[in-house]
């Protein structure tokens, strides 16, 4: 099976440059490189986690949900700390999500795919609240016989890059904790 998991692309809602590129002709590149490189191999799904607008504007989701139309494969969305939850939902209303926040599970082939919701508002750094932590749990649990991936914005560790980990996931023990209970964790 593949799938392809792709990350910040900070859509905008002109065609401003951010580091002196164009977001949106970035994504529209690997997107047209995906379809060409795996048009004979099938791509079960592509997923983008996050940040996937720059400001959270819901022209830049308009933008993206038009970008992404032009991909062969499904494609999976999660927000990050640069996106707005209320935003995305105006204009993805059809993803999935759960108790108001854009997480939800894809099962295929006896895998379990988690996508978690980080997103904290109005902060960089990523967190779960009880909430989301409860609802990751019960996946958890129900699919104890499959094999499960999890996809999240914010890494659930630090990763040595101080950039990253001054903005990373805060409750990283507690997250830890959890998985430690599971031996099916890819």
């Amino acid at each position: 099976m593949k799938f392809i998991h792709l990350s910040d692309p900070h859509i905008q809602k002109d065609d401003l440059h951010l580091y002196g590129l164009n977001p949106y002709e970035r994504l529209n590149s690997a997107i047209k490189s995906i379809n060409k490189k795996f048009k004979k191999d099938k791509v079960e799904f592509l997923i983008i986690t996050g940040d996937l607008s720059s400001q959270g504007e819901t022209q830049s989701y308009r933008k993206l949900r038009k970008l992404i139309k032009k991909s062969k494969s499904e494609v999976l969305l999660l927000v990050g700390n640069h996106d707005n939850r209320e935003n995305f939902a105006k204009v993805f209303d059809a993803h999935p999500s759960n108790d108001g926040f854009i997480q939800y599970t894809k099962i295929i082939d006896n895998k379990a795919f988690i996508a978690l919701d980080t997103l904290v508002e109005n902060e960089h750094t990523g967190d779960m609240c009880d909430k989301r932590y409860k609802w990751f749990e019960k996946e958890l649990k129900k699919h104890k016989d499959k094999e499960v991936y999890i996809f999240m914005h914010h890494p659930p560790f630090d990763i040595d890059i101080a950039r990253l980990d001054n903005i990373g996931f805060k409750s990283q023990e507690r997250f830890a904790k959890i998985l430690q209970k599971y031996k099916n964790i890819n």
